[in-house]
């Protein structure tokens, strides 16, 4: 796996779990629709409480997706910020920080940073070639 690669997947493991967050909240208010009629005589149709039993299996399911999402980018941002921290260049450190740790967009970046859009790439191409090379150092070492 390239550098580049490894470090994407905060971007897509974030992204997911906003998705899975929205989906979350719309089948909790779809739950909050499906309601039982108690106080009628009427006997209670059986897939109505079938419904119910469904949607909220479904709702600990998709809880449960999540919190595991959120461990897994927690442990890899982790392992992320070390790999960086590696770089001696504060500049490179701080474009890969902002946009794999925090997951901003690169004109976020080049707003935070007071660049303009194109050197924001350098400074990225850059910082991706020397994580590239300890990269290689890595699994060269582990090799052996």
């Amino acid at each position: 796996m390239r550098v580049k690669d490894y470090l994407g997947q905060t971007r897509h493991l974030d992204g997911l779990i906003k998705a899975r967050k929205e989906q979350l909240a719309e089948l909790r208010d779809m739950s909050e629709n499906i309601r039982v009629n108690r106080l009628s005589k009427m006997p209670r149709c059986k897939s109505q409480g079938d419904t119910i039993s469904a949607t909220v299996a479904r709702l600990v399911d998709l809880e449960l997706f999540i919190e595991a999402s959120i461990e897994r980018l927690a442990a890899l941002k982790k392992d992320i910020a070390l790999l960086v921290e590696g770089l001696p260049e504060l500049e490179l450190r701080r474009v890969l920080e902002l946009r794999y740790l925090n997951c901003k967009k690169w004109e976020e970046i080049a707003d935070d940073m007071s660049y303009n859009f194109r050197h924001v790439h350098r400074l990225h191409a850059r910082a991706l070639a020397r994580l590239e090379e300890e990269w290689a150092r890595r699994e060269l070492g582990q090799g052996a």
